[in-house]
């Protein structure tokens, strides 16, 4: 049986099992997360400091 990496975090249909496809739209969405927060340091150039 497939471990449940994410603790049934994104047991999205509430059965209390966590499939394959469950686990790969967490792991999609939480991808994604971590590269709109790269993305918007990327413009956070002037720090608070030399205002």
């Amino acid at each position: 049986m497939f471990d449940d990496v994410f603790g049934g975090m994104f047991d999205f249909n509430g059965d209390g099992h966590t499939d394959v496809a469950e686990e790969a739209l967490g792991f999609a969405v939480m991808e994604d997360m971590m590269s709109e927060e790269d993305s918007a340091d990327d413009f956070d150039t002037v720090s608070d400091d030399e205002w």
